[in-house]
């Protein structure tokens, strides 16, 4: 049995919205409550403790924390995450400085980004909604308001040891460049290193995830990528890859300017790889269009072959002049628009369907009414079992019927929902239990 891992939080929710992105990957995860025995870390790959020293003094905090680490260490459990508030608030440094006193730990990677809730770290200042965290309502929260938004500065009151900053520019320049900028001196530091995206952060852990003696500090939104390490390492130590987390695909035939700018987000945030279809190819049909979908195919195969994102996306070319050009194509061939739009949405329900048959996706979301009605008909489905909403007015069920019975989907209608609604809806299937896959359960609340 491999030594459990260890979250500690500040705080009750924060255990919660953390320890969640440990359980959804699939990793055995136990949050405890209050005073909690040795025997509780048994036969779990993560425990979660709270100390609950958000709000205590500096002294208080340190302590909470020294005192839970203690019980961790002598339990066995191996520290990974501190989790701390997404804006900063509490006691950060003091409490990380706990945990690297009691493991001997030389440097902590602190970053609080978490961009599908619109925080992110910039020149080492925190950006809430895009302002300074110091002006926004935190910096007047009534317990523990945050007033210094450059975190470098604010951690310099709270760290005995040095503080250092890495900047996206270094991020960029990749996994090396990282680890040498975070070599840390013979007493130790704190580093805070900027994340804007989603693929910052994962790219964060993938450089120092198999670094020894490094503390990740972060909220879910780093805690997200290092599950999926961590969970990769465990079924390596198991010996168990049948478990690989599956992709998620996004098919979009909507040209709606609402959906086009979700479908932006999506690449903003997962930096996925993109199957465009060809309408001319699909509309004239023939080798013309046997001959893309082969190479359609070999391209979604490299792509998930290589891992190389949680997320496929499948979509047809959404610009005005696409539009127009497709609809050149169609009068060419005689078909009006209507018959243009109807075959390009059964072109791209059959990419989607081949996609399907090759990586066995968690779950598709399905974007724009076509899309959604040939996908389904190309699959046999005889119709959705709704169970949830990912967000208002877009739900989530599973395929009734058909080929592929069972399967997670998402619809959303093409001019519907905010600008994060489809990374929310990746989000959403991702959080399935990786048995639920094609068992369609909804995830709970």
């Amino acid at each position: 049995m491999q030594a459990p891992y260890a979250v500690i939080a500040d705080d009750l929710t924060g255990a919660g919205d953390t320890g969640v992105q440990f359980a959804r990957v699939g990793l055995r995860t136990r949050a405890l409550l209050g005073r909690w025995e040795a025997e509780a870390v048994g036969a779990v790959d993560v425990v979660v403790v709270n100390t609950e020293s958000r709000p205590l003094p500096r002294e208080a905090a340190y302590q909470a924390v020294e005192q839970a680490s203690i019980r961790l260490k002598e339990a066995g459990v191996v520290p990974i995450y501190k989790k701390i508030d997404s804006t900063m608030r509490g006691n950060v440094g003091t409490e990380v400085e706990a945990v690297m006193d009691v493991f001997g730990l030389r440097l902590a990677v602190i970053c609080p980004a978490f961009p599908a809730n619109r925080r992110v770290v910039a020149g080492g200042y925190l950006l809430v909604d895009g302002q300074p965290v110091a002006r926004t309502a935190i910096g007047r929260d009534p317990v523990t308001p945050v007033k210094v938004s450059h975190i470098p500065a604010l951690l310099a009151g709270q760290c005995r040891r040095p503080v250092v900053h890495v900047g996206l520019d270094t991020l960029d320049a990749g996994p090396d460049a990282l680890r040498q900028a975070l070599k840390p001196p013979a007493e130790g530091a704190v580093a805070v290193v900027d994340a804007a995206s989603e693929a910052d952060l994962a790219a964060i852990v993938d450089a120092l995830f198999d670094q020894p003696g490094v503390l990740f500090v972060g909220s879910a939104g780093l805690a997200a990528p290092l599950a999926e390490r961590l969970a990769g390492r465990r079924r390596a130590e198991r010996g168990d890859t049948a478990g690989r987390r599956r992709p998620v695909v996004v098919a979009c035939g909507s040209v709606n300017p609402v959906t086009r700018e979700q479908l932006a987000e999506v690449a903003r945030s997962f930096n996925p790889p993109v199957c465009m279809l060809d309408p001319e190819a699909a509309l004239r049909g023939g080798e013309a269009w046997q001959g893309w979908l082969r190479q359609a195919r070999e391209q979604v195969r490299s792509a998930a072959g290589a891992e190389a994102g949680k997320v496929l996306v499948v979509a047809t070319p959404g610009e005005r002049a696409d539009v127009e050009a497709a609809q050149r194509t169609g009068a060419s061939l005689g078909l009006g628009p209507t018959e243009v739009a109807g075959r390009l949405a059964a072109a791209l329900a059959e990419v989607v369907g081949q996609v399907i048959a090759d990586i066995e996706p968690a779950g598709v979301i399905a974007t724009g009414g076509d899309t959604a009605r040939a996908l389904l008909a190309h699959m046999g489905a005889a119709g959705i079992d709704l169970q949830s909403e990912v967000l208002p007015g877009i739900p989530y069920g599973t395929l009734y019927g058909g080929t592929r019975q069972g399967l997670p989907v998402v619809t959303k209608a093409g001019g519907f929902g905010p600008r994060d609604a489809l990374v929310k809806a990746v989000q959403y299937l991702e959080s399935l239990p990786p048995a639920g896959g094609g068992g369609g359960h909804a995830p709970s609340a």
